[in-house]
């Protein structure tokens, strides 16, 4: 990606399958590990990726912008979350199953922990004005805990949130940093404080 002519702005998605799937396959198979480490050294691995990127654009006499979208909520509700995270993270049901007696696991906890892990990336990711981290979970996680109902998918089993929906707030989240959102930026609503007048 560094090796791309002309400066440039990248748009990267992280850490819903380490968030999700990678996170309980490591549990059910090398044995239950904090959240909060096995996060870490997700965003510790992230980091070391996107300063290399950096830097070998800098090397090239090319800047490059960095916009880290954070994990988006997860809609697989408790009813068919073992069915789900057993084929998605290719674990027996079983284990899945005896996993939510060792750790959390309620979807509650799951939307919880998708708050932690993108806070966790806005402190640490971060970089000046080079690498800049995005969310739209504020959006999706309601002030009770649930995923907004307008964020779940059609289909019962299908593990990613209703993109018409994902779509449209990150676009209204991009909106500010990227031209071609422009467009999508929040109407101005009539309580809305006037811009200071030019000198």
């Amino acid at each position: 990606m560094a090796e791309l002519p002309g400066n440039n702005t990248f748009v990267l998605l992280f850490g819903n399958v380490d968030l999700d799937f990678i996170y309980y396959r490591h549990c059910c198979l090398k044995g239950v590990v904090e959240d909060v480490v096995h996060l870490q050294r997700c965003i510790s691995a992230y980091k070391a990726f996107l300063e290399d990127l950096l830097l070998k654009g800098q090397e090239r006499g090319r800047s490059c912008k960095i916009c880290v979208l954070a994990p988006q909520a997860s809609p697989i509700r408790d009813e068919v979350f073992v069915e789900v995270t057993s084929r998605q993270a290719k674990v027996g049901r079983e284990a899945i199953r005896k996993l939510g007696d060792r750790i959390d696991v309620s979807h509650s906890a799951r939307l919880a922990r998708t708050r932690m892990f993108a806070d966790m990336l806005e402190r640490d990711i971060a970089l000046r004005d080079l690498i800049r981290v995005f969310r739209i979970d504020g959006e999706m996680i309601g002030p009770d805990g649930a995923l907004v109902d307008r964020f779940y998918p059609k289909l019962l089993m299908e593990h990613h949130a209703n993109p018409l929906e994902t779509h449209k707030s990150w676009r209204r989240a991009l909106s500010d940093e990227l031209d071609i959102f422009h467009r999508f930026r929040p109407a101005a609503t009539p309580d809305m404080p006037l811009a200071p007048a030019a000198a």
